[in-house]
């Protein structure tokens, strides 16, 4: 009798520790327990992941371009470890190398859903537990977080992240702005722009800072010089990563009559521990910055940068690292840039 019942609390034991719940496309995912070992195959997971845990020890692949971003940017001297990470099990256009990924031996795998099943299928033959995810608005960014927080049995941390992160964003609804500027989000591409339109992220964060999209068309879409400038946008957000820097938009005649950059409205987005274009652990930053350049009200976005970073990171950023994240040299000549974010001999 003792032996049954000494079975079946052991076996309760074992069901207690199973973690379940549905990724984005309402698949069950199933771990026997809290993941250990993970292939990313998003880029921006990378980031997230470290932010969740503090550290990379469970991160056995990620995206090859997500471990350029660490490389160039904050996190890789934040955490020295991560520029080593490796990426053999993962292609840069998010297809799985099977034969480097079963050597990674990971528990749990993250993956797109939205760009093609020949992505993912092969990598449900592995039988190792994953989750497929979604790129278009702020849920499911916060949906990317509470996986990781059930996966990773982190679930306190990612909600103290998320409440930061509602709060910042409830701010930011309540705000009353006088006007509502045209934005351009972009990035380049053989000479062409590849404008941002509705149903992106970009397209959120726009209307979420009290500002319009210029851009009417679905998704990312090549636009050709000419007509960009028929849409004549107030102000121009040039993708972090990108190789276009403001001086393009100031110094080319083409765009001379463009209202963004008669009133030197082009700014080239900051680069932390993740782009601030896309979704990101630091998105928050991102939206005030935003709102900053958009509406021309300083809103100490330094002081908020140096408390995300202490509660994301556990990090103290210097003046230099912020800086290098926002951008100073290549905005400095951008309006307000230097009166809002430079230093006291620069202003």
């Amino acid at each position: 009798m003792r032996f049954i019942l000494f079975i079946s609390i052991f076996s309760i034991s074992l069901f207690a520790q199973k973690i379940t719940f549905q990724d984005e496309y309402d698949n069950n995912v199933t771990l026997n327990n809290e993941a250990k070992k993970v292939a990313l195959f998003p880029i921006p997971l990378a980031s997230f992941s470290i932010a969740v845990d503090g550290n990379t020890n469970r991160i056995q692949s990620i995206n090859p371009i997500a471990k350029d971003i660490i490389n160039q940017g904050i996190l890789g001297k934040i955490f020295k470890e991560a520029n080593n990470l490796n990426t053999t099990g993962i292609s840069a256009d998010f297809s799985p190398n099977i034969e480097e990924l079963i050597k990674a031996d990971p528990d749990f795998i993250v993956q797109w859903g939205s760009f093609g099943s020949e992505l993912y299928e092969p990598l449900k033959k592995l039988g190792i537990a994953m989750a497929l995810i979604k790129f278009k608005g702020e849920e499911n960014t916060i949906k990317w977080f509470e996986m990781l927080g059930k996966a990773y049995k982190q679930e306190e941390r990612v909600n103290s992240i998320l409440k930061h992160r509602a709060e910042i964003r409830k701010n930011i609804e309540q705000m009353k702005f006088a006007n509502q500027p045209k934005i351009a989000m972009f990035s380049s591409s053989a000479g062409k722009l590849n404008l941002a339109g509705k149903d992106t992220y970009h397209d959120w964060a726009i209307n979420l800072i009290g500002a319009k999209n210029i851009a009417k068309h679905q998704g990312f879409r090549l636009v050709e010089p000419e007509t960009f400038l028929a849409l004549n946008p107030d102000i121009i957000f040039i993708a972090s990563t990108d190789k276009t820097e403001p001086k393009y938009f100031y110094n080319n005649k083409i765009f001379s009559k463009i209202n963004a950059v008669k009133n030197k409205k082009v700014y080239k987005m900051p680069n932390g521990g993740f782009r601030w274009d896309p979704p990101s652990q630091e998105s928050p930053l991102s939206w005030l910055w935003m709102i900053s350049m958009a509406h021309n009200i300083d809103l100490d976005i330094k002081s908020h940068m140096q408390e995300m970073y202490a509660f994301l990171y556990n990090y103290n950023l210097s003046e230099n690292d912020m800086d290098l994240i926002l951008q100073i040299d290549v905005n400095k000549n951008s309006s307000n840039y230097l009166e809002f974010f430079g230093k006291k001999e620069d202003k």
